[in-house]
């Protein structure tokens, strides 16, 4: 969540699957440094590289904007608890901890 206020864009305290989907996006532009509209795998963190295996839908070895907004979609509802299509900050708190 110390993203959470910044994606929050009509601060109403929670995000909606539309907030949320462009805090992805902008996520992925700032990741993809090469601007190659892939994240490769030096473009990552250690521990988001961890995470690429289980990502990589398509087996070659880079993210694509699409691999990444159907795992943050899916995420989403994972995270979505009370399921009223909006996430509040507790909700991803409780996610968060949950999968880490």
């Amino acid at each position: 969540p110390k993203h959470f206020s910044t994606a929050d864009k009509d601060r109403d305290g929670a995000l909606s699957r539309d907030e949320h989907a462009k805090a992805a996006a902008v996520a992925f532009t700032r990741l993809d440094k090469d601007g190659n509209n892939q994240i490769d795998p030096q473009e990552l963190s250690d521990d988001l590289r961890s995470e690429l295996g289980r990502l990589d839908q398509d087996g070659d070895g880079a993210l694509s904007f699409t691999e990444v907004m159907r795992d943050e979609e899916a995420r989403f509802g994972r995270a979505d608890g009370d399921r009223d299509g909006r996430l509040t900050k507790d909700e991803t708190e409780g996610y968060q901890k949950r999968t880490a």
